[in-house]
């Protein structure tokens, strides 16, 4: 039989690598280790070309969990924003099933917005547009609803003036729906409630392309004379003012008399806003080319295994690095959970020029433990090869269930490159000396070498 730990099949392997440039020797042993898991257990590497991330970033687009974002060249990136409840998951420090250390420096960038959501009805009906809002104290006078190009409300305008109206929920005025640029989608609802008076980004936005900017606040004293006219923007400052029932309230009496009319009308919520960072996912060049990044690669390929069983992903220390603080929350979010494999880093105190340096990365160390290699590995790996070749390679290898009992089997199930590779070097040292190779013990050699260096 085999060991415990070769019991558990896994069909589907999966490897992030990581794509920076330095990132080779961690890429190669990230590769090496899943090329020796797929060959003991039998299993399948998937990859994922451009059509399947296209796919796959449109299922995204389609549940809302993916937008463009364009630049003057006409090329866009395309961002993930991940759901709140899985900002919360990772803020709540829930590791399964990524490293401890990635998921503390995933919580570490959540960030928690308190205030409230405002519906505004549309004008001819259909569903409100949600708001989420931080400063309600001068809404009376905003003047505009501002959302991102791939908000429903946007009804596929991309920049400018949708054709919608919505009621403004306190005053039952009617505002204007626009696409503007400068609203994310990574934060709040991707809609913005534009109140140019009492706001810098608002007033910027209204000066640019000609809004109203009124004011609902106003300095104690505030007779509306020219010589008080007030020089906008007036930020949490003052009392109301021209808001009928509401005038003369300051600016706390304002905040929550508002909102206790809104909540009493069914319109208004307190909310907490709970976010992760926006994380790039790909970028799709002016000619409408597609440029996936490892991240949807990996979500892409993990995403096609399917169900039939729980896929492997194996981790690289470069990977865990940069392209996982992008990956754990967009598999979060596609609800793919597979069992990953995170690899130690890569040192080398020799330089890696050849094959052996490739094979002396594979077998360093064991998985979690970071892959020395020195010279002396080297010139070892070199040694084993040559007498690799004087006794015929891994021809006539058998299947690994075969492997006799003993150091080479136990490595070999517990997924120990290493001390496979150790084991595997005295067996090789004692065919060697013996001037009649036992057969079985030859065999037993050849299916460790095919299974730990593939051949």
């Amino acid at each position: 039989m085999r060991g415990a730990a070769m019991s558990e099949r896994h069909f589907r392997l999966v490897v992030a690598g990581g794509e920076g440039d330095g990132d080779e020797p961690d890429r190669l042993r990230a590769q090496a280790y899943a090329g020796f898991i797929a060959r003991r257990d039998g299993a399948e590497l998937l990859g994922s070309d451009d059509s399947a991330c296209a796919a796959l970033l449109d299922r995204l687009s389609a549940a809302g969990l993916a937008f463009r974002e364009r630049s003057e060249d006409g090329s866009a990136r395309v961002i993930h924003v991940a759901r709140p409840q899985t900002a919360e998951r990772f803020a709540n420090g829930a590791s399964e099933p990524w490293p401890s250390a990635l998921v503390k420096k995933l919580g570490k960038t959540v960030r928690r917005t308190p205030g409230a959501l405002f519906r505004f009805p549309q004008e001819e009906g259909g569903d409100a547009i949600h708001v989420f809002i931080t400063d309600w104290s001068p809404c009376p006078a905003a003047c505009a609803l501002a959302v991102h190009a791939e908000h429903p409300a946007a009804a596929g305008v991309e920049d400018g003036f949708t054709g919608r109206f919505v009621r403004h929920p306190l005053t039952g005025d009617l505002l204007p729906v626009l696409v503007a640029d400068w609203v994310k989608p990574a934060f709040g609802t991707g809609a913005v409630l534009v109140n140019p008076a009492h706001d810098r980004v608002d007033l910027a936005y209204a000066r640019r392309i000609g809004l109203p900017i009124r004011f609902a606040l106003a300095p104690e004293g505030f007779d509306g004379e020219p010589d008080g006219w007030i020089a906008p923007p007036l930020i949490k400052a003052g009392r109301s003012v021209r808001t009928g029932f509401y005038d003369g309230l300051d600016i706390h009496e304002a905040t929550s008399t508002y909102f206790d009319v809104l909540a009493a009308r069914g319109l208004a919520e307190r909310h907490e806003d709970v976010r992760l960072p926006a994380a790039e996912i790909a970028r799709i060049e002016p000619d409408g080319s597609l440029m996936p990044s490892e991240a949807l690669r990996v979500a892409a390929a993990l995403a096609a295994a399917g169900d039939a069983s729980r896929p492997t992903l194996v981790l690289s220390a470069a990977a865990a690095r940069s392209s996982a603080a992008a990956l754990a929350p967009l598999l979060a979010d596609l609800d793919l959970a597979p069992r990953v494999i995170a690899l130690g880093a890569v040192e080398r105190t020799a330089t890696l020029e050849d094959e052996a340096g490739a094979r002396a990365i594979a077998i360093a160390a064991r998985p979690d433990q970071p892959a020395v290699v020195r010279k002396d590995q080297l010139d070892q790996v070199r040694r084993f090869a040559e007498l690799h070749e004087r006794l015929g390679g891994a021809d006539g290898a058998a299947a690994v269930e075969g492997l006799p009992s003993g150091p080479l089997r136990q490595s070999i199930a517990a997924g120990d490159p290493a001390g496979a590779f150790k084991a595997l070097y005295a067996l090789q040292k004692d065919l060697a000396a013996a001037e009649t190779p036992d057969p079985s013990a030859l065999a037993a050699y050849r299916t460790g070498c095919r299974v730990l260096l593939g051949g």
